[in-house]
């Protein structure tokens, strides 16, 4: 539940991204460059909104921050504000 789509967390982002770069294929490098966009893009128009970062953030809809779990999302989570 914590983290069930449409949640996504920084230090999975960053696992994606750095995977497919490694992959070495092309295909994989534009979706990994498409993703890291997104996912700052997420990141700042949040912050931007609410004055924070957040634990997490809706993969699904730019902008927008995560939500349901286990308990109320955080903000200034340190691997979002790192």
């Amino acid at each position: 539940q914590q983290w069930d789509f449409p949640n996504g967390w920084a230090p999975l982002q960053h696992m994606l991204v750095e995977g497919l770069i490694k992959s070495g294929l092309e295909e994989a490098r534009s979706l990994a460059e498409e993703i890291a966009i997104r996912w700052i893009t997420t990141n700042y128009i949040v912050y931007k909104k609410t004055g924070v970062m957040h634990e997490k953030f809706d993969v699904e809809h730019c902008g927008e921050f995560g939500g349901g779990g286990e308990y109320v999302p955080q903000t200034g989570f340190g691997w979002s504000n790192g």
